[in-house]
């Protein structure tokens, strides 16, 4: 594929030298509040080479601004947005199908923001803790889960993210994830860490665990699930949280910040923004 600069870009395929600009509010975790705009500015000509351009400049501009800055861009068609603490009506990924939602909360607390992400989970019918971590992995391309299946349940040894979106996620030792994110085994490994160390991940079984949480609603306090994720029956607008807890020392999950689509999907968004407005101004 070819990549064009620019300048090279609105001379081939005739922009005029009109040009969109989308600017990405940056933003961390309440720990790590640091205001200020990035502006990410890219340039669209439509329609036509508007896949072979945005495909590559904007795709890599966003990669490359998670990589350097340590942030999660929200981008909504050009909307600029700053976040923080949120609710179920924040919810950016959603995953499964159904009328009834619940939220899941996975915080990290290694130091690395935001520490704390959500997703929404939909279903029909009944669905467990577990249902959930299962299908929201499963649905995000940048979230893992190692688990290991026991006579008496389930056990959650560790979860990663790929927190700067590069599309390149390992652990070491490899538990051995399948397509989805999924590892299963009955070996626990405290010392596994992430390979690239701007990703979460956090396991636990000797020096420290996941503790899980559970509410009723984003309204009401958190507390220690009694039971474990696969008999954990989920209610609509429940909230389910992951918190890793070193030295078996637990608190429920902090402030959580959405998880959103990794950038390819933003780029979507973008040139979906970018369409209405050149039809807009062509109006």
């Amino acid at each position: 594929m070819r990549i064009y600069s620019k300048s090279a870009f609105l001379r081939s395929f005739g922009c005029g030298g009109r040009r969109f600009r989308f600017t990405v509010r940056r933003f961390s975790g309440p720990r790590l509040a640091r205001p200020g705009l990035v502006g990410l500015q890219t340039c669209i000509c439509l329609p036509g080479a508007v896949g072979r351009f945005m495909e590559t400049e904007a795709k890599l501009m966003i990669k490359e601004a998670i990589k350097r800055l340590g942030w999660i861009p929200a981008v909504a068609v050009g909307l600029v947005q700053e976040l923080g603490a949120a609710g179920s009506d924040d919810v950016q990924f959603w995953a499964g199908h159904g009328t009834n939602r619940a939220v899941l909360v996975i915080d990290w607390a290694d130091g690395l923001g935001p520490e704390s992400l959500l997703w929404g989970y939909r279903w029909n019918g009944t669905a467990t803790g577990l249902d959930m971590l299962l299908t929201v992995v499963r649905a995000d391309s940048r979230l893992y889960c190692h688990l290991g299946q026991y006579g008496w349940g389930t056990a959650v040894f560790g979860l990663g993210y790929d927190l700067d979106g590069d599309d390149s996620f390992g652990v070491n030792p490899a538990p051995g994830f399948d397509a989805e994110g999924v590892a299963w085994s009955l070996s626990p490994n405290d010392s596994r860490v992430a390979v690239d160390a701007d990703d979460h991940w956090r396991e636990g079984w000797n020096t420290g665990y996941w503790a899980y949480y559970v509410r009723a609603d984003e309204n009401s306090p958190w507390t220690s699930s009694m039971v474990g994720a696969a008999d954990r029956v989920l209610t609509a607008g429940s909230w389910d949280g992951w918190r890793f807890a070193s030295g078996f020392v637990a608190s429920p999950p902090g402030s959580a910040v959405p998880a959103v689509p990794e950038p390819t999907a933003l780029v979507l968004l973008l040139l979906g923004g970018s369409w209405w407005s050149y039809r807009r101004l062509r109006s």
